[in-house]
């Protein structure tokens, strides 16, 4: 079976031949390249395959990269699944060999070449399931710093073996993060439970909900008619007071060197009674 993954050079012609005679669109690259897009990417796929040839494989997948912009070739992109296969990234060359599997109008040969080598790579991908726990409302999830969708980590994801950092970020900030391990000497398969704490409240939230003082308002003493201050026994108390000051003040100037000896009576009902004696 033909496999550029182990002998590039052996599949130089039937791959240029068929690169010429390309496939439905992989990549989604301009409906009519030019004449010297085209040009350039025959040399650019040229130079892919001595890159493979030398194991140059991450030099390799760039240039297989820069001609699926250009134009959809299967040939290029199961070449391409190929060198991303050697860089262990396994994830990539298992969504490109799938496409190619299932576009009918790739080649017979460039189909069972990518289903081979596809039962090669899913053996080696492996899968991360996110489950939040606590209150999960408006918060995001990040995987390797790539934003999930909607659904989040509620489906199995695929992933690379190796290490996977995880990330759930609320209004911008951070809540909850886990790493974890996949493949390898580690399960394929990892569930990762994630403890979300609750949003905190914001300054305006913790104003409003805090409790009020009680408003306590003073009784106001009415002011009373004017045809009742005569009844009001305060108003006769204080009368009697002015009164007494009054007679008291006026004895002492009138009688000259004379002391005055005041008579005290009865001050109930307010009112002072007796009289006034001049010392002869």
């Amino acid at each position: 079976m033909w496999n550029p993954r182990t002998s590039p050079l052996r599949a130089v012609a039937v791959v240029l031949c068929l690169l010429i005679a390309p496939a439905a669109a992989l990549a989604s690259p301009p409906a009519e390249p030019s004449e010297q897009e085209l040009t350039e990417a025959r040399e650019l796929f040229g130079e892919g395959l001595a890159l493979a040839e030398q194991e140059r494989w991450q030099e390799a997948a760039e240039r297989f990269e820069q001609v699926l912009r250009v134009k959809a070739s299967a040939v290029v992109a199961y070449n391409l699944a190929s060198a991303l296969v050697k860089l262990e990234r396994y994830v990539e060359a298992a969504k490109l060999l799938r496409g190619l599997i299932d576009d009918p109008e790739a080649a017979a040969e460039a189909r069972n070449g990518a289903a081979q080598l596809l039962s090669e790579v899913e053996p080696h991908i492996g899968t991360v399931s996110i489950r939040l726990q606590g209150p999960d409302e408006d918060v995001m999830l990040h995987l390797d710093g790539r934003e999930l969708g909607a659904d989040g980590g509620e489906r199995p994801i695929e992933v690379d073996p190796g290490a996977h950092a995880i990330v759930a970020e609320r209004d911008g900030e951070e809540v909850a993060t886990a790493t974890v391990h996949v493949g390898g000497t580690h399960p394929r398969s990892v569930v990762v439970q994630l403890s979300i704490a609750p949003r905190a409240p914001t300054p305006a939230e913790v104003a409003a909900s805090a409790p009020r003082a009680p408003v306590v308002t003073a009784p106001v003493q009415p002011a009373p008619d004017d045809g009742e201050i005569y009844e009001r026994w305060w108003f006769w108390a204080g009368a009697g007071a002015v009164v007494a000051t009054s007679v008291m003040t006026a004895l002492v100037l009138s009688g000259g060197s004379d002391a005055v000896d005041p008579v005290r009576g009865d001050i109930e009902p307010a009112l002072l009674v007796g009289r006034v004696v001049r010392n002869r």
